[in-house]
């Protein structure tokens, strides 16, 4: 997401037996327009934007969450920077579609697809 201030790192969660939300440990990258997915347990983080001094940069990072230790791990990127993408984990993988290959408003639209 973002504030005023630029990109965040913050994540919460959310806990529906309770209906409390709470933060838990922050992204190692600042992003927004990024997608997510559950897969195995753990939560996986890719792509969006970042913003920049002289402008917007499209990320092509991926970093997972484990909640058993409480932390970020940066994985090998993916093989296109997107932004605005969704994610769904299918039979044991991810696959990431479609999005911006820059920021939406100046960006290129994706019609392609990768399996993480």
């Amino acid at each position: 997401g973002f504030d005023w201030d630029g990109c965040l790192a913050s994540v919460e969660e959310y806990d529906p037996s309770t209906g409390e939300w709470r933060e838990i440990t922050p992204m190692r990258t600042k992003r927004r327009g990024c997608a997510a997915a559950v897969l195995g347990g753990k939560l996986y983080v890719m792509g969006g934007s970042s913003s920049q001094d002289d402008g917007v940069l499209t990320l092509s990072s991926v970093e997972v969450y484990d909640p058993a230790t409480q932390q970020w791990t940066l994985l090998n990127d993916m093989t296109t920077p997107r932004s605005h993408c969704a994610a769904v984990s299918l039979e044991g993988r991810i696959v990431v579609a479609g999005g911006y290959n820059g920021y939406h408003n100046g960006g290129e639209r994706l019609s392609s697809c990768e399996v993480y």
